[in-house]
């Protein structure tokens, strides 16, 4: 038996392949859309992609589910325990083979059997792993986004991102009775969980993506609540509003997600960009935030890497295009990166030294001020926090106004921008210069504080 967990670092999010060498077949579980690693890897070890299944229906990716089976010829399975709206489409699972509770995929010598685990979707399923080859017991268990390392999977997804009145208490009391299913296996199997430390399936999610039933007995504080009520409170309790786009992705993913467009990603014609701005096109720009402070120009800088991911979802919108401005190398991985998440529709790529010189675009530089040298609202201007309320509930600078990052456009289109300076900060100066980027885009004179809340409260003072 092989098996590879492939991490995506940015996504949190983990796959497996897992493959029985004697026969030369593998399958893989929740693949994301670019399916070339799945392939790849599985020729490195001498492999051929029999099947691909999924766990559940994911809301923070475009599955690749589809795509890989269609790519490599294999079986394409997904769970049927559920009813509408939170079951796959019925369109979609004629293509498929229907996995309930009790079904086993035998890949070779390796058995793979589904337990359905409803808490986090209805529908949700672990696979418990057995290598017949060397044993009768199970040597692991897939268990999605039930259980995590020191966490478990949320199960306020469907009202909070769907609007299903009253199911976030409903499925967590399921999940309460699935994690008893996964307590009772043997304290030695082996927990290969679908997300890490980042992901927002769950709440305080740990770093180390491989665990034990006996260990997450142990240490994680969710498997020794017995009481489902009290379970259900204290999974509920602090769970952060999800990003608008779960609501997309999973539609996307519950009708059977579009092959990914492959488009031309040589540098688009500059003189294209008026036409494209006159219709709406969103600019982001995926130049580093100090790169970009320097020579803004209209649009969002939301750098490559974590923080694309982590805000694309927030701030960009599915029915217009998006025009990436960047290196070459940097918009061409923003592309790919961004497909991750369900936007097909992309512009154009410009090189962020084409666009320099195109007035239309430019803005002036955004002052960057360290956060240690403030120690306060500055008197001819306003102090933005744009932290979430849980921070802020924690402790402010004195005089800032509060306006979450998630909020800021919808603010400025109701309210307007104020004519004194905004200094605007964070806890760490990742958000902060996302919003100076939107408010210069606005017409905002702007500071960013570099560092933020967390740099101004390690600053001895008086």
């Amino acid at each position: 038996m092989l098996l590879r967990q492939l991490y995506h670092e940015n996504l949190a999010q983990a796959s497996y392949l897992i493959g029985c060498q004697a026969t030369g077949e593998a399958i893989v579980i929740d693949p994301h859309r670019q399916t070339a690693l799945y392939t790849s890897t599985a020729r490195q070890h001498g492999l051929r992609i029999v099947a691909v299944a999924e766990t559940h229906i994911h809301a923070d990716m475009v599955s690749g589910a589809r795509e890989l089976a269609s790519e490599t010829g294999a079986r394409l399975l997904l769970p049927v325990t559920a009813e509408p709206p939170f079951a796959y489409a019925a369109a979609y699972l004629a293509t498929a083979e229907p996995v309930i509770e009790g079904t086993i995929v035998t890949i070779g010598k390796v058995q793979l059997e589904a337990i359905h685990t409803p808490g986090h979707t209805p529908e949700h399923i672990c696979f418990i792993i057995t290598d017949t080859a060397s044993s009768e017991e199970p040597l692991g268990v897939l268990t999605g986004d039930c259980l995590f390392v020191g966490a478990v999977g949320r199960p306020d997804l469907a009202e909070k991102s769907l609007g299903i009145t009253g199911s976030a208490t409903k499925l967590a009391l399921m999940l309460h009775s699935s994690l008893a299913r996964l307590r009772a296996l043997p304290e030695f199997v082996q927990v290969w969980p679908g997300h890490g430390s980042g992901s927002a399936c769950g709440k305080a999610l740990g770093a180390v993506l491989q665990s034990s039933i006996g260990y997450e007995i142990r240490a994680n504080s969710a498997l020794r609540i017995a009481d489902p009520q009290t379970f259900a409170g204290e999974v509920l309790n602090g769970q952060t509003a999800p990003p608008p786009a779960f609501a997309i992705i999973k539609e996307s993913n519950r009708s059977g997600p579009v092959p990914r467009h492959t488009t031309d990603t040589a540098p688009q014609d500059p003189a294209m960009l008026a036409a494209l701005l006159a219709s709406g096109a969103q600019i982001v720009d995926v130049r580093p935030a100090a790169e970009y402070a320097a020579a803004p120009v209209r649009g969002v800088n939301l750098p490559l890497g974590k923080v694309l991911f982590s805000w694309a979802g927030w701030l960009l919108r599915y029915d217009r295009p998006i025009v990436l401005l960047g290196t070459h190398a940097a918009a061409c991985q923003a592309h790919t990166d961004l497909q991750l998440l369900g936007y097909d529709d992309r512009a154009g790529i410009w090189l962020s030294d084409a666009v320099a010189d195109m007035a239309a675009l430019q803005l002036p530089p955004i002052a960057r001020q360290p956060a240690a040298t403030v120690s306060g609202a500055p008197a001819d201007g306003v102090l933005l926090d744009v932290r979430n309320d849980d921070e802020v509930a924690q402790g402010s600078i004195p005089g800032s106004i509060h306006i979450p990052l998630a909020q800021l456009e919808q603010h400025i289109a109701a309210h307007g921008l104020p004519a004194q300076t905004i200094t605007v900060h964070c806890q760490s100066g990742i958000r902060s210069a996302i919003a100076a980027s939107m408010l210069a885009s606005h017409g905002a004179a702007v500071t960013d504080l570099t560092g933020g809340y967390n740099g101004w409260l390690r600053t001895p003072r008086g």
